[in-house]
């Protein structure tokens, strides 16, 4: 199981999750925002840094929807490494 927790600059205090099937977005007072099987999600499109110092993920699955977060750079090899582990998911 991954999880990783931090502040992102837009949503606030935010938890995504992989339990190497499913990943999930939470943020404050929604529970979990977005579940997607590994399956559904077509790809993970990254950016940055910007000037702050923020990286991008966007979570795009087959369909329309998914989800993008704001990640600052003391988090972003955390997610980097997340996003490693759903591709190898993908391809299991």
């Amino acid at each position: 199981m991954h999880e990783i927790q931090f502040k992102d600059a837009i949503f606030g205090n935010v938890v995504v999750s992989f339990d190497g099937r499913v990943l999930e977005f939470f943020r404050p007072g929604m529970g979990s925002v977005n579940r997607m099987h590994v399956r559904h999600l077509a790809r993970v499109e990254q950016g940055g840094p910007d000037r702050r110092g923020n990286h991008t993920a966007d979570f795009r699955p087959i369909e329309p929807g998914g989800f993008k977060l704001t990640v600052p750079g003391d988090v972003w090899p955390q997610v980097t490494a997340l996003i490693e582990t759903i591709g190898t998911s993908q391809q299991g």
